[in-house]
């Protein structure tokens, strides 16, 4: 049944990309490059839309749609919708911002998902929310929609994240049993959609650049899913996981967006303005061509996910999960640092050969 969903899923999300290219094309949904944007050509951004839609078939095609909540349908099609117009008009960043709110909006007050503990964090007893439950729960449902929105900068990399998270969530859900499989449904679903756009976004199979695009409605759109996924499986009567294994699960976009939102934070300037110095940036700038610096992040995503897994599957204590991710992440900002002071040396010493040959 649930391999039935997945290929499903795949083939309708695979299918609508296929048709929705030449009518993107026709009516200006498209993504020009300029600026930061260096691809080549106009290349259509109905990634996301063709991924719902698929989705949406494989619910009604194989009758689990029922088995998930109306605030989820509610809240991923106000955010695909939206994503997808700014995609088409340009809203401006504050149309998606209220769409992310409405969105993480109907998931606290009308599905009632909300993280009341963060788990044993610091030691055997559980770190309870009380009073701010409801406010921290919401700004991490923003905060995992922007993380995804924030990796969608390199061919093939928000969609290959998303599809890794998403296959560690399906392993724990059926690992569960029969009592899981009904909810595994859509996180199947979500898996072969995923993977039919993919299959058009990945630089393989010959290609030197994707055909397609997720576009906003497809990153923002992916973001809340995994945000439902994280918070629901965290806070169920008989919880999938604890909490600290989604960090785990969504380490590397967190831990970019966290460092990068810092940055510029500490330099002034307003956490969502954009620059080049994202993990899959700084591989680029260290030379590595755009396919392997992508098959790098994916690869330390995989790894660091199934160690989460791991821990969970073993009983490791939640504090010492807490505190190994602690360490990967300040691991993180020392390499970071020593790659951007690379890259800066690099770029004046090009600056100064380029200097005496004129």
């Amino acid at each position: 049944m649930s391999i039935l969903t997945a290929l499903v899923a795949f083939a309708a999300t695979a299918l609508l990309v296929w048709m929705l290219i030449p009518v993107a094309r026709q009516i200006g949904l498209v993504d020009r490059p300029g600026g930061r944007k260096t691809h080549d050509g106009d290349i259509p951004t109905v990634g996301g839309l063709a991924l719902a839609m698929g989705v949406i078939v494989s619910a009604l095609g194989m009758g689990f749609s029922d088995h998930v909540h109306p605030a989820f349908w509610a809240g991923f099609i106000v955010i695909v919708l939206v994503g997808t117009l700014d995609d088409l008009r340009d809203l401006g960043h504050h149309s998606k911002f209220l769409a992310q709110i409405a969105a993480a909006g109907l998931m606290l007050f009308w599905a009632g998902w909300h993280l009341d503990s963060l788990g044993r964090l610091l030691g055997d007893w559980p770190l309870t929310l009380g009073r701010f439950a409801i406010p921290l729960t919401f700004i991490a449902v923003i905060g995992v929609m922007n993380a995804v929105n924030f990796t969608d900068g390199a061919d093939g990399l928000s969609g290959g994240l998303a599809l890794n998270a998403l296959f560690w969530f399906c392993v724990m859900e059926f690992s569960r049993g029969a009592g899981r499989a009904e909810e595994a449904q859509l996180t199947v679903a979500f898996f072969g959609a995923v993977a039919g756009f993919l299959v058009f976004n990945l630089r393989a199979f010959g290609r030197r650049h994707a055909r397609i695009f997720l576009g906003d409605a497809g990153s923002l759109g992916l973001g809340f899913v995994l945000a439902w996924l994280m918070v629901s499986g965290a806070e169920r009567s008989t919880p999938l996981f604890a909490p600290v294994t989604a960090i785990w699960l969504m380490a590397v976009p967190l831990v970019d967006t966290l460092t990068c939102s810092g940055r510029r934070l500490l330099a002034g300037t307003s956490p969502f303005k954009a620059d080049r110095k994202h993990l899959h940036h700084i591989l680029l700038g260290l030379g590595l061509p755009v396919a392997h610096a992508v098959g790098v992040i994916h690869t330390a995503a995989f790894v660091l996910a199934a160690a989460g897994v791991a821990g969970w599957y073993f009983g490791v204590a939640e504090y010492l999960m807490f505190y190994a991710a602690m360490a990967i992440f300040v691991a993180y900002l020392i390499a970071q640092g020593a790659a951007l002071r690379v890259i800066e040396e690099g770029r004046h010493r090009k600056s100064g050969l380029q200097q005496e040959q004129t």
